[in-house]
């Protein structure tokens, strides 16, 4: 008799985890491009990785719920997502491929949680300055 006992994955639970990540990693990054030291080779580097990190946690979320749909993802997505088109096309597309009509819906909040993003690295960046002038 096999002790095949594997908790099964909490799917929601880490897909709220890659979302956080996410809303904390721009933050974070948000306040390092703020900083008024632009002669600093840090805030190149901290772009460039705040660039990947976003891309690869758009990409996690989308591979586990595609794993709780049971959906197989095509060829090359990490690619695409990456690259050309980017997320802006490829994230609605497999929302709107793993879900049928009940994407647009998924599109919407994907568009939300996006303009949520965009709006959390400038209060970030404005932040960053301002604390940047208390030195």
């Amino acid at each position: 008799m096999s002790d095949d006992s594997t908790p099964p994955r909490d799917y929601p639970a880490e897909k709220r985890r890659a979302l956080f990540t996410l809303i904390a990693a721009t933050f974070t990054f948000g306040i390092i491009a703020g900083a008024p030291n632009d002669a600093s080779p840090v805030k190149p580097v901290a772009a460039l990785i705040q660039l990947f990190a976003t891309f690869a946690l758009i990409v996690r979320w989308c591979r586990i719920d595609a794993d709780q749909r049971q959906f197989v993802l095509w060829p090359r997505f990490t690619f695409f997502t990456v690259a050309f088109p980017g997320p802006v096309v490829m994230v609605p597309l497999y929302l709107l491929k793993s879900r049928g009509t009940a994407g647009l819906t998924s599109c919407f909040y994907f568009l939300a949680i996006s303009t949520l993003v965009v709006a959390l690295n400038l209060v970030a960046m404005f932040v960053g300055s301002r604390l940047g002038e208390l030195r």
